[in-house]
């Protein structure tokens, strides 16, 4: 290893030849790992976390379609909070004799506001006593909710005081350099990372100098959109999942 290159290793404290042994990694390894292998100046090592952050973001919203639930007890107007990780929400439910029982969205529903004692109190909501029922005949659902993004919660509607599951995109992280990540996303990371760093680059520049920079851009690019359809293609469905998917879609009949 060069003289150079010491230094970020000890200031940074991460055994570089540990990083690939495991299934997950974290942004303070991928940033040394592009370090090394550009030899830029420890100055860069904050300015590549934050891309690396960044671009785990963008890849785990629009490639690696996993989803977060959280789990928590309504509070007294009947809500829940939204995480600080949510992106997009994908269905709010409750657990009922083993099972997870999905609510209806409801555009329609009443937002909290009137106070009592200088308590936010839902009053359609205010003292009645529930059955819960749930599998209610006939396709009809007696449990509503709606998103209030900009409230930073979901009303709950129909259901006395019991804990909800949320489940939601998330970022997938929580914005420190030792957030765990998968190591199948390192490639895309570290091509995001290369292509941001070009893209600034040929932004500071001009003339004929910009447009080669443009293009190494562009190329660079180019190549993170190739590294995400490996991931993409790294995460579809096996032949097994498939078969699982239409075979759940059948149903037995009598044959006529």
């Amino acid at each position: 290893m060069s003289r150079f290159l010491m230094p970020i290793f000890s200031y940074i404290e991460v055994n570089i030849y540990d990083m690939d042994y495991s299934g997950i990694t974290t942004f303070k390894k991928i940033a040394v790992k592009y370090l090394a292998r550009t030899q830029r100046s420890i100055a860069d090592y904050k300015r590549v976390v934050g891309l690396a952050i960044d671009g785990y973001r963008e890849i785990n919203l629009f490639h690696l379609g996993t989803a977060r639930k959280y789990t928590q007890m309504m509070d007294e107007i009947g809500c829940i909070a939204i995480p600080d990780d949510y992106m997009s929400y994908i269905s709010v439910s409750v657990k009922y004799k083993g099972r997870e029982w999905i609510l209806t969205k409801d555009g329609s529903i009443i937002s909290p506001t009137l106070e009592v004692n200088g308590v936010p109190t839902n009053s359609d909501n205010q003292e009645q006593v529930y059955d819960v029922f749930f599998g209610t005949g006939g396709g009809r659902n007696d449990y509503y909710y709606t998103v209030e993004e900009h409230n930073r919660r979901i009303v709950i509607n129909g259901l006395p005081k019991v804990p909800v599951t949320l489940t939601y995109k998330s970022t997938g992280i929580s914005m420190t350099e030792e957030t765990a990540i998968p190591l199948t996303t390192e490639p895309s990371i570290l091509a995001f990372i290369r292509w941001q760093l070009a893209e600034a680059e040929s932004e500071r520049q001009g003339s004929v100098k910009y447009t080669a920079l443009s293009a190494n851009a562009e190329r660079l690019k180019n190549n993170y959109i190739e590294e995400t359809r490996r991931l993409d293609n790294l995460r579809g469905s096996t032949i097994d999942e498939i078969y699982d998917a239409i075979y759940s879609t059948w149903k037995q009949t009598a044959k006529r």
